[in-house]
């Protein structure tokens, strides 16, 4: 029952979100300018995956990044809680000529015989689910070389805590970025697992705006995370987000 609000509640708030224009979010607009260096490792990531097969986007909202690798040539189809993101993602389908697939389904239990996928990707969604189930989900539609690829926001730095608490509008009530523990229990499930992060200090771009002063403050700061990560690792969890690179799913009976 816990879990059946729990998804009814995360059905409800991506329904209004998507009933609405575009369904983007404008108050996390400034900070996602922030995105682009993960961006474009995930958009690497697509790429790569592209020759392997049919690719599941898992959580795929109003269709956007689906239907962009779509036009790049992969074999890619969208699943969502949400009806309107998936009506979206149809009618945008449709509109520019793509027979791209969407389907309105729970995350947690797809609908999808085992072996269907060679990749799943999502970005930002992860946080929303029961880890566990979704993890299992994602290895068991995934075939035995499968890849999955996802970015996912953090939950250790206070600073970036805090501007949540102060932007509750912005989110689901259930939704939890992910914490180290978490992605220990993502080893579990993927033979080969590699976590990449971004934005340590870049965040301290973000008072500075659209100009000149934010690029160079960007950049500077880009570097200066290179240099931290590299040196302490362990700074990583205090990243906006991780890029998530995992092959090789454990399948069920293989599983301890």
């Amino acid at each position: 029952m816990i879990a059946e609000e729990r998804k009814m509640r995360e059905r409800a708030f991506h329904d209004r979100r998507f009933g609405v224009a575009d369904g983007s979010r404008p108050v996390l607009e400034t900070a996602y300018r922030l995105m682009l260096p993960a961006n474009r490792r995930y958009h690497q990531a697509m790429e790569a995956v592209r020759p392997l097969g049919r690719v599941l986007d898992y959580g795929c909202g109003n269709g956007d990044n689906a239907l962009v690798f779509a036009r790049r040539g992969l074999d890619i189809t969208g699943i969502d809680i949400s009806r309107s993101g998936v009506e979206h993602a149809r009618a945008e389908a449709a509109r520019v000529g793509l027979d791209t697939e969407f389907q309105v389904m729970d995350a947690e239990d797809l609908d999808f015989p085992d072996n269907t996928f060679a990749a799943v990707s999502g970005k930002g969604i992860l946080h929303h689910l029961n880890l566990d189930r979704a993890l299992s989900e994602i290895g068991r539609v995934l075939t035995p070389a499968g890849r999955a690829v996802f970015i996912e926001p953090l939950g250790h730095n206070p600073f970036i805590n805090w501007y949540r608490r102060r932007t509750p509008e912005a989110r689901t009530p259930d939704e939890r970025p992910l914490r180290a523990t978490d992605l220990d229990r993502v080893r579990t499930y993927f033979q080969d697992v590699k976590f990449t992060y971004f934005n340590l200090t870049t965040l301290c771009a973000l008072p500075f705006g659209d100009g000149e002063t934010f690029d160079t403050v960007f950049s500077l700061c880009g570097r200066l995370d290179g240099w931290l990560l590299g040196a302490f690792p362990w700074l990583g969890r205090y990243s906006w987000v991780v890029f998530m690179d995992m092959r090789g799913p454990v399948k069920p009976s293989g599983r301890p």
